[in-house]
């Protein structure tokens, strides 16, 4: 993986751009990121993630969005090494097996090779009810490798093990919110950090 800064010159291929500001600004609350269904505490699951652990330009622009977060208490910072794109849940470590994960990862190799490496851009600052996140795209290639990642995954468990795709919005989140409060004051600090600008990343595989 590398990384390259860029200024924010988008075209007709960063339309999402626009619209994940305009998705968010539209929210007037918040809610608690971790309170959702099925996250029990002990319980774990697989995921496909696109991940950022060894890219420095990736940190440094997550660190700067930080920083300008840190007067809002109900933000819970991602340590860089952990900044990703969640691609596809796969199963939760109770309802599966050693075999049958291998299995996944072959179909996902077999269903990938010959893929060109993903050349995104990742920001602008914007956000969703239970994060703060940076936009990723463009879209297209994310979306093309994430539905062979998801063919792999429903080969081994089926069709109904997927779930629906409307809800896929690629981002990269900085921080998560941990209770529900009004959505104002956060947008009003993300709006002053979209400035911080983008970083290009060139992404060669996914894990």
């Amino acid at each position: 993986m590398s990384a390259t800064a860029r200024p924010n010159d988008f075209g007709p291929d960063y339309a999402y751009v626009e619209e994940d500001w305009r998705r968010y600004r539209s929210l007037t609350m918040l809610d608690n990121h971790w309170d959702r269904p099925g996250w029990t505490r002990g319980r774990r699951w697989y995921y496909w993630l696109i991940t950022f652990d060894r890219d420095p330009l990736v940190h440094a622009l997550a660190l700067r969005c930080q920083d300008g977060l840190r007067g809002l208490a109900t933000l819970d910072f991602v340590p860089v090494g952990s900044l990703h794109v969640t691609m596809q849940r796969v199963r939760a470590s109770e309802d599966t097996t050693p075999g049958q994960l291998r299995d996944v990862v072959a179909a996902a190799r077999s269903a990938l090779t010959g893929t060109p490496p993903l050349e995104l851009t990742v920001g602008p600052l914007a956000g969703s009810t239970g994060a703060v996140r940076l936009s990723v795209g463009p879209h297209g290639p994310v979306r093309a490798v994430r539905e062979a990642l998801r063919s792999a995954v429903a080969s081994v468990y089926g069709e109904a093990s997927i779930g629906g795709d409307a809800d896929f919005v690629p981002h990269v989140s900085v921080a998560y919110n941990n209770a529900p409060i009004p959505a104002a004051p956060v947008i009003d600090v993300v709006a002053r950090l979209r400035s911080v600008g983008t970083v290009d990343v060139v992404v060669g595989s996914v894990k």
